[in-house]
């Protein structure tokens, strides 16, 4: 089996750490911003928020880095 490269590991941290500030960013907006909880705003919306805000750090996250996640 191949040695993952520091690249592609790198790539892997990129991804599951935008997902974890996505899902701290979206309990922070909802909790905090809006003042409301989960029921009345909708799992449905808690969902695009946590998606929007984590590939919004991913794309941000693999020019910076140079992780060649998104193709050019």
């Amino acid at each position: 089996m191949e040695k993952p490269s520091l690249r592609s590991m790198l790539g892997y941290g990129v991804w599951l750490g935008s997902i974890a500030v996505g899902l701290v960013s979206g309990y922070a907006i909802v909790y905090g911003w809006l003042d409301t909880d989960l029921e009345h705003f909708g799992m449905v919306y808690f969902g695009l928020v946590v998606i929007s805000v984590a590939l919004f750090l991913v794309i941000w996250l693999d020019y910076l880095l140079d992780t060649k996640i998104l193709p050019d």
